[in-house]
């Protein structure tokens, strides 16, 4: 009897170590070398209030590389610490139906550790997130978003 509950003790303190030193990670890494990303609507009415995709990249090493979307490639090259920003208003990039397929992804390209910001803006309203690095991404993706009908008519004139 006293041999069992040795055996099993043991048996115990063994799973325990096991399931204990299995290390989980909360944080995901925001810094990487290759991003997908798209814009989401910001609920512009143009003309009155045009909207418009915003992207912000920082390198955190010295980095060489590529921002492309519709046919368009812009090259860009930094130092730690320098960013890149480009405005996005020579076309629309913003997902603006729901359920098609669309080619309005942006992809990024880097030789050096960078991160990723984008923006939506129009006149008093701006919505924005970190853009997460491809190897960061897994491959279910659950896009939450807010849409609201509007019921009076908006001036966009006044500041």
């Amino acid at each position: 009897m006293r041999v069992l509950k040795v055996l099993v003790f043991s048996t115990l303190i063994a799973l325990m170590q096991v399931i204990f030193s299995f290390q989980a990670m909360s944080q995901v890494t925001t810094v990487g070398k290759e991003f997908w990303f798209g814009f989401m609507e910001n609920n512009g009415v143009p003309p009155d209030a045009p909207d418009r995709g915003v992207v912000i990249i920082t390198a955190s090493e010295n980095a060489s590389g590529t921002l492309q979307y519709a046919g368009r490639t812009l090259n860009f090259n930094l130092a730690p610490g320098q960013q890149f920003m480009h405005n996005i208003n020579d076309v629309d990039m913003l997902h603006r139906s729901s359920g098609q397929v669309e080619n309005k992804g942006i992809y990024i390209i880097s030789t050096g550790n960078i991160s990723v910001y984008a923006f939506n803006e129009r006149f008093r309203s701006a919505d924005g997130t970190v853009v997460l690095p491809l190897p960061t991404l897994g491959k279910d993706y659950y896009i939450t978003s807010h849409y609201e009908t509007m019921t009076a008519q908006v001036r966009y004139e006044y500041q």
